[in-house]
């Protein structure tokens, strides 16, 4: 996934310099906000349906690494018990 930022959006949509504005006027939040706020709920509802890996989960929606998700969540304390679930399950059933 390649990084998404006000530039790139702003480009895409040919309105460089109003790109941010009209963003906030219609959704009531930034670009990047929204973008973050959209990854975290991916990432969240990938975290509930095993068995995918915590890891990939977190760099498919656009995170460094699940510690960076956790910190960029809004609801850090249950995406870390999510986390933390999942990386238990794991050591579960591999050992």
């Amino acid at each position: 996934m390649h990084p998404i930022t006000l530039a790139s959006i702003a480009s895409a949509a040919a309105i460089e310099s109003e790109a941010a504005r009209c963003f906030r006027r219609y959704m009531n939040d930034s670009p990047i906000s929204y973008l973050l706020q959209y990854r975290i709920a991916q990432a969240k509802q990938q975290l509930q349906n095993p068995p995918q890996n915590v890891v990939q989960i977190c760099m498919e929606c656009g995170f460094q690494s699940p510690s960076y998700f956790s910190k960029k969540s809004s609801a850090g304390k249950g995406s870390e018990v999510l986390i933390q679930n999942r990386q238990q399950l794991g050591q579960l059933s591999a050992g």
